[in-house]
């Protein structure tokens, strides 16, 4: 069972963290610095040569791409140069470091390891428990110890991935005094910005050639150097030709155990249209590559494809069809192996000494290394992955039709790309012009365009504080706009949470039936009467429609409701849902709901009442919360027109006739709130 750290910390002195506001006004508080170089170009050995040259004795803790596979690479690299005592590997798989290695499952082990030994780098997977919870809270324990007087230095590779998902957890150890820089690694950097962020807005790139001494590779081969081959048919014409079974065939369903029987048509959820990618490696391996690749010699080829791991193992089977003696590797969650038509096999587990994803590739080959050899995939191809060197050569092949993904996941799937200053001339003379097969034109050229971009960076942006319109060359003129807007949501959130302590919601229920439709609503109006000390208003009882019905809204739109809608929306329901607050401490909210939407006569009357301590605190946050709507409704107005805005808050009725104004209301999208003080319900 894990030790849990934070409770550990009660009673401990600490330094106070450092707030946004000292950032906002000390921009020399700032920690955080990027290096940017190409996929492939040697950001790792950037970092260990950063670690090896830190004479300050620090704990260097190192956040990997969430993979076994790139936790191992980086593992293997720093072992050669710290040696096993002074490296902790801190993830879920205590097999994937050597025997006498260091490892940690949980965070009080690793604590213990910490405490007992001379540890110089810190190893962890980046998921998001290890990021958001058990190192901010290790860093905190450490950071209350008085015996523990060493630095800390986070380094995040795939910064562009791993700071935008967890920028709050990123922020929390920045602003930890024991945390004495955090440096990002990315090759494809432009969402690790935020404009006017104190932390993310203005960001130091370093200057690698003249603060580290590591130039530039010259040699490197890019996307640049490959040969771009067009399809000749369009995606419409392919998925005819190609003439797919929509059903996945049952033994990859067996494999992946999915209820989703058949390929995927659209890009739902991002998981792209599978059908269009399969018909393309289809036609290409048939039409094209049929007569360029020699089935008894060896050839390197690299088809990525989408998430789901069903069109690995389809791309696997299409490939053996056409080269039945073909090597084909696996990569993804539950393999890394050598894929047959009757089964895949893996690269043994025990065979730990083998960590770089290249040198695996060389032993599941090495039974047949005179063969055409494919690497297929996803997730485990998308970053941090080596899968060139000078015994493998570089990939004469590679097919891509991913061109509903972002930039920078179609740029980081670039695994083609590497830095051959290494090699020996032998080598480098047998470097092969990479075909790069795309059937949109544009996943060629956003890769390409990400390329010279990041050169930009390195050549002539770093050794300086840059902002994304700075690297970006692109102005966005409502950037401070929508920053302004970010604080403000920020604000509100903020106060609806302190208000919601105070808060009690109470749900009337009233049936009627058989006409007594009078002595219902007379209850209503006495209920409002007394919670409010006013008659209720007209804007606040429900009209009804020209069929008799009456129409109410738990949305943006007046509709006839059904019981069974209001009961599911009052499980999900918050305090302030539906409310229009301004200054007063009482609320309520009406609404009509029919167990037939079909007969108008028989229907319920529900009535939402909320009530807030009529504290001073609590007019102060009503007072600036009013305050903070106005401004944020002058944000969305351009040219004095107020603009329709995913921001409008619910558009529904307002409570009473006076709470209203002309302000719009808070949606329930921005109501964070993380308890209600009571809730109860009166029938």
């Amino acid at each position: 069972m894990d030790f849990h750290l934070e409770s550990a910390m009660q009673n401990r002195e600490q330094q106070p963290d450092i707030s946004l506001m000292d950032l906002l006004e000390n921009q020399d508080c700032v920690k955080i610095k990027l290096i940017i170089r190409r996929p492939q170009e040697g950001k790792t050995f950037i970092m260990i040569s950063d670690i090896m040259s830190d004479q300050r004795n620090s704990l260097n803790i190192i956040f990997t791409m969430n993979t076994i596979n790139s936790n191992q690479q980086l593992y293997s690299r720093l072992l050669q140069k710290c040696g096993p005592n002074k490296l902790l590997v801190f993830n879920s798989k205590p097999e994937s470091v050597g025997p006498g290695c260091l490892h940690a499952k949980g965070s009080f082990e690793a604590l213990q390891i910490l405490m007992t030994h001379s540890i110089s780098c810190l190893v962890v997977c980046a998921h998001s428990s290890k990021i958001r919870k058990q190192i901010p809270s290790l860093l905190r324990f450490l950071g209350g110890l008085r015996n523990f007087t060493r630095d800390v230095k986070i380094h995040i590779d795939e910064a562009h991935k791993y700071i935008p998902e967890n920028r709050e957890s990123v922020i929390d150890m920045h602003n930890m005094p024991i945390v004495k820089e955090i440096t990002g690694y990315s090759a494809s950097p432009k969402n690790i910005w935020v404009p006017y962020h104190p932390i993310f807005g203005n960001m130091y790139i370093v200057d690698v050639a003249a603060e580290m001494g590591i130039m530039t590779a010259t040699d490197y081969f890019g996307v640049r150097d490959t040969v771009y081959v067009p399809c000749e048919l369009s995606s419409r014409d392919l998925i005819e030709w190609a003439d797919l079974n929509p059903a996945i065939p049952s033994k990859i369903l067996n494999m992946v155990k999915t209820n989703s029987i058949n390929w995927l048509v659209s890009s739902v959820f991002g998981l792209g249209n599978e059908v269009e990618l399969l018909s393309f490696v289809k036609f290409t391996l048939t039409a094209k590559l049929v007569n360029d690749i020699d089935p008894d010699q060896f050839s390197y080829h690299f088809i990525p494809a989408y998430t789901r791991r069903a069109t690995h193992y389809m791309i696997a089977e299409m490939i053996l069809e056409q080269f039945p003696t073909a090597n084909v590797i696996v990569m993804n969650g539950q393999h890394f192996g050598l894929y047959r038509t009757n089964e895949i096999v893996d690269f043994p587990k025990d065979l730990i000494n083998v960590c770089e994803p290249s040198k695996k590739v060389e032993y599941l080959i090495r039974g047949s290394p005179d063969r055409p050899t494919f690497i297929t995939g996803f997730t485990c191809l998308g970053m941090s992955i080596t899968l060139i060197n000078e015994l493998l050569g570089n990939f004469d092949n590679v097919l891509m039709c991913h061109q509903h993904y972002s930039d920078d996941i179609s740029y980081q799937l670039c695994r083609f790309l590497f830095n051959y200053t290494s090699w020996s001339d032998e080598t480098r003379r047998k470097i092969k012009s990479t075909r790069f097969h795309c059937l949109h034109a544009e996943t060629r050229d956003r890769c390409l365009a990400y390329e010279v971009l990041t050169l930009n960076i390195m050549e002539n942006l770093s050794g300086e504080m840059r902002t994304k319109e700075e690297i970006t060359g692109q102005v966005d003129p409502n950037a401070e706009r929508n920053h302004r807007k970010r604080l403000n949501r920020k604000e509100r959130q903020e106060i609806i949470e302190e208000l919601g302590r105070s808060a009690s919601v109470v749900w009337h229920r009233i049936p009627v039936f058989d006409g007594n439709d009078e002595e219902r609503w007379s209850h209503i109006r006495q209920t409002y009467r007394i919670h409010h000390e006013k008659e209720i208003g007209r804007r606040v009882m429900p009209k009804k429609n020209s069929d008799g019905f009456y129409i109410s809204s738990l949305t943006k739109q007046k509709t006839i409701l059904s019981n069974t809608d209001i009961k599911r929306h009052k499980q999900t329901d918050k305090w302030n849902s539906l409310h229009d607050l301004c200054m007063q401490t009482n609320y309520s909210r009406l609404f009509v709901g029919y167990d037939d939407t079909q007969d108008p006569g028989d229907y319920t009357i529900w009535m939402k009442q909320t009530t807030l301590e009529p504290t001073e605190r609590v007019m102060v946050l009503l007072g600036r919360y009013r305050v903070l709507k106005r401004e944020f409704t002058a944000l969305n107005n351009d040219d004095g027109r107020q603009m329709a805005s995913s921001d409008n808050e619910d558009g529904g009725d307002s409570d009473d006739g006076e709470s209203s104004d002309t302000e719009s209301t808070v949606s329930d999208t921005e109501s964070t709130v993380s308890s209600i003080a009571s809730a109860s319900v009166e029938v």
